[in-house]
């Protein structure tokens, strides 16, 4: 053997790989693990091309022999060549532990720490680069280019104290480089320190006087710190430095708004337009305060007598489709803005009010660039970074959104659709727990909800454990939602003569499930203009006993009408079933599965089990059930009908895994959103990262709900997406015959399809972990057989199921309802109040 291994190199050292393969593998069919055969082995694959093979070899040979140092380079040199500097420095470290003095290694070794660091910050792993800039700073000490760019991903990543360390070493490493002074001061802004953030500005525009973002950033400290006069004197400056840049004269009518001073302000604008009558900021921050005291009409009117009179008046245009947009017509107000950006492509209102029309009509891409856009103009308004968080959740990107929406609560504490928004993108994080879920909604309760508990009074209600109760349900979906899918059916089968149903509808837009929802209620009463203090006044006076909210932290909660405790009993359910925070919600609609027993102590409601945490009811024209595709075409179809937002980068991954696992199968994907090229492109690219080739892939938009339910007849097994599982997604899947193979995951909402999969006995469909997922999917995929059975007698089997058999499932509602009524009930006046 050692000849056969000394002839096989001479034959791979001359470049004649056929032959040194056919050795190597000689070798290894006398001594499978032979160490330096794989290693050798692996080695000809890389070089012909063959990489991910050649890599698992090489990588056998080091488990066979982990001291041997060359073979750790060798490995490390194909991952940095193929794009994997990670992987790469790993295994150069790894070198270099078991030979201090390897020359290649010591060489690359920074080179793939440093390529891992700009790999990272490039794709917005923004703590994961900030970790690898510091190796590198370690491994070269005096890299200014390293230590600054730790500090700006530290920054984004929303580590500002450790970011100030290191812009703080960026600038006593070159005291001259004014960005560093700059990101010092962003970082300490960041903390809420805005008078030494001011002194690092300061610096900064000492080194570069003609830099206008470093005084209007000062000005924004100053302003900050209370320094009101200091703070208008730096917008002064910075206005002059650059006279077209826009965003001191923002700041300075924000100061002046902030004061209270809003003649005064409107003063500034109307002195600048005297000497430009097209100047953008002006015109765009008088029309905010037209548009902020909601006289949309008369906004509107003088914005269309502007553009009749001038169409390059941008302002004119932004108040005109401002309007337009308050009014619901989306397309007229985008054209209208996209007049406004073509005009002033760095006005910040315009840019932003695009940003949110187009992510109205569902091109997230677009949107999430337009809002990019915004929040670097605007940095210092928590709406924009709201709005930025928004477009970056649907996007899939949830750490982006998660930053993008503390920014926004950093800049306004108060803001409380920002934290609800935070709290509910916070589900598809796949990082977190369930204790991090409940303890930023215990924040959000006490920043938020507790204070107004000296609004409660005690409740009048009569304490008869069996009388006919008063049943309140709170949402803004009582229309065609998915949410309104779950908890229709049960509005739908209440039994009147125990439960007298009211609505609180805070639905802007009314549809034909409206109407359903409506004829459902004894009592409805419509919310719109009515503020939550005002909400649960009309809640008590109706005496409510049982208060249900709908929302959880979805758009359109009035969970600060519930932290007034209008009514006795109050809990959530099915809307956004994941917990909520608030100490008045006592309750919480669950299942065993979701919120196993062991987890329930660290959820601050007490949960109420279902049969499952939702039920469904299919539509009556739902399509017949059809064969899976596979049978026709040999070929299985994975899909996901799910929102897109919900394909974090972890789900794509694992997915690949998925598609590797099984060579011939493809991946069906539908959403409204991929209707947009961009979208497509942009799904497409992710896939490609992890393998998927475009081929294999099909994409279709959105369409009617008996078309979409339709498309499942092209799937043959479903893919939940995690961490934040599909809901009623899944039960639609499930109720066209399509099995969902689904992860149970660390939290309540990545366990959603997992406690579906349960009850209706499915468990063998429910994944462990990743390597448990894949296995199961490849073994359903290839039993073609097993998966026609299936998909002929699921229907029938769910609807007869506790999932799908509402009456069932109505029954076991109203037991719980009346159980938390006796219960309180048997409390005393004083402590039940």
């Amino acid at each position: 053997m050692p000849n056969t291994l000394s002839t096989a190199l001479q034959h791979h050292l001359a470049g004649r790989f056929g032959e040194a393969e056919a050795l190597y593998r000689r070798v290894l069919d006398k001594t499978p693990e032979q160490p330096d055969a794989l290693h050798l082995l692996g080695m000809v694959h890389a070089q012909t091309g063959r990489v991910e093979p050649g890599v698992a070899m090489i990588r056998r040979a080091i488990a066979r022999n982990p001291r041997a140092s060359d073979y750790h380079v060798n490995l490390a040199n194909i991952l940095l060549a193929t794009g994997r500097p990670g992987e790469a420095a790993a295994a150069y470290r790894a070198a270099l532990t078991l030979k201090p003095g390897e020359p290649t290694a010591g060489t690359n070794f920074p080179k793939a720490v440093m390529a891992e660091a700009d790999r990272r910050f490039d794709a917005d792993d923004l703590a994961g680069a900030a970790s690898w800039y510091r190796l590198f700073a370690l491994l070269q000490p005096d890299s200014l280019d390293a230590v600054f760019n730790r500090a700006v991903a530290l920054r984004r990543a929303g580590r500002a104290e450790e970011a100030h360390t290191a812009a703080a070493r960026a600038a006593a490493l070159q005291p001259r480089l004014s960005r560093a002074h700059a990101e010092a001061g962003m970082a300490l802004n960041d903390l809420g320190r805005p008078a030494a953030a001011a002194k690092c500005f300061e610096h900064a525009v000492r080194l570069e006087p003609a830099n206008a973002e470093f005084r209007n950033a000062l000005g924004a400290a100053l302003l900050a710190d209370g320094r009101v006069e200091a703070a208008d004197a730096a917008f002064r400056e910075a206005a002059a430095v650059a006279p077209d840049y826009l965003t001191p004269h923002l700041n300075r009518g924000v100061l002046l708004i902030r004061a209270g001073r809003n003649a005064e302000a409107i003063g500034v604008y109307r002195r600048v337009l005297v000497h430009d009558p097209a100047h953008t900021a002006a015109l765009s921050s008088l029309s905010a305060l037209l548009l902020g005291a909601g006289r949309h009409d008369e906004a509107m009117a003088a914005g269309l007598r502007a553009v009749v009179t001038d169409s390059e008046d941008a302002d004119a245009c932004i108040n005109l489709g401002a309007a337009l947009q308050a009014k619901d017509k989306l397309t007229a107000a985008e054209e209208v803005f996209r007049l406004a950006v073509r005009l002033r492509a760095d006005e910040a209102a315009a840019v932003g009010n695009l940003g949110t029309v187009v992510l109205l009509r569902g091109r997230v891409a677009e949107a999430v660039a337009l809002l990019q856009r915004t929040a670097a103009l605007q940095p210092d308004r928590a709406e924009t970074w709201s709005n930025l968080g928004g477009a970056m959740r649907e996007q899939g990107n949830p750490a982006a959104s998660i930053a993008a929406y503390r920014r926004a609560l950093r800049i306004n504490p108060g803001y409380v659709d920002a934290h609800s928004n935070l709290i509910f993108v916070l589900d598809f994080d796949t990082a977190l727990t369930t204790a991090d879920h409940m303890e930023e909604r215990r924040r959000f309760d006490a920043q938020h909800a507790l204070p107004l508990a000296a609004e409660a009074l005690s409740h009048a209600n009569v304490r008869d454990g069996e009388r006919r109760l008063r049943v309140g349900y709170v949402s803004a979906d009582f229309r065609r939602h998915s949410a309104a899918f779950a908890f229709l059916p049960v509005l739908k089968r209440h039994d009147h003569a125990r439960f007298e149903v009211f609505c609180y509808s805070g639905v802007v837009r009314e549809d034909d499930m409206t109407a359903e929802c409506r004829a459902a209620a004894d009592v409805w009463c419509d919310t719109l203009g009515m503020d939550d203090a005002a909400l649960a006044g009309r809640i008590r006076a109706d005496g409510i006993d049982v208060l249900v909210d709908l929302s959880g932290h979805s758009l359109g909660n009035r969970l600060l009408a519930f932290a007034r405790r209008p009514a006795p009993v109050q809990l959530s359910a099915w809307g956004h079933p994941h917990g909520i925070g608030v100490t008045a919600i006592a309750h919480i609609v669950s299942d065993p599965v979701c919120i196993p027993y062991g987890e329930r102590p660290i959820v601050p409601q007490a949960v109420v089990d279902l049969p499952c945490i939702i039920g469904y009811e299919a539509p009556p024209d739902a399509p017949p059930v059809v064969a899976p595709p596979a049978v026709a075409n040999g070929v299985v179809t994975f899909g996901c009908l799910n929102r897109l937002s919900k394909l974090t980068e972890d789900t794509l991954a694992l997915w690949g895994r998925v598609l590797a696992a099984v060579p011939d199968a493809r991946l069906l994907l539908k959403d409204k959103p991929l209707n947009d090229p961009s979208e497509q492109r942009r799904i497409l690219a992710a896939l490609a990262r992890h393998g998927v080739t475009e081929e294999r892939v099909v994409l279709l938009g959105g369409s009617s709900h008996i078309e979409h339910l339709a498309a499942y007849g092209r799937v043959d097994i479903a893919l939940d997406p995690f961490p934040l599982n599909g809901g009623i997604s899944t039960q639609e899947a499930l109720w066209m015959g399509v099995p969902v193979l689904a992860l149970r995951g660390r939290t309540p909402p990545s366990r959603v399809s997992a406690a579906i999969d349960t009850a209706l006995g499915l468990a063998d469909w429910v994944a462990e972990d990743w390597d448990d997922y894949v296995a199961i999917a490849r073994a359903k995929a290839v039993d073609v057989a097993a998966l026609a059975d299936l998909r002929a007698r699921l229907r029938p089997h769910f609807a007869a199921s506790p999932v799908g058999d509402m009456a069932q499932y109505t029954r076991a509602v109203e037991d719980a309802y009346r159980a938390l009524w006796r219960r309180w009930c048997g409390q005393s006046p004083v402590t039940g109040a």
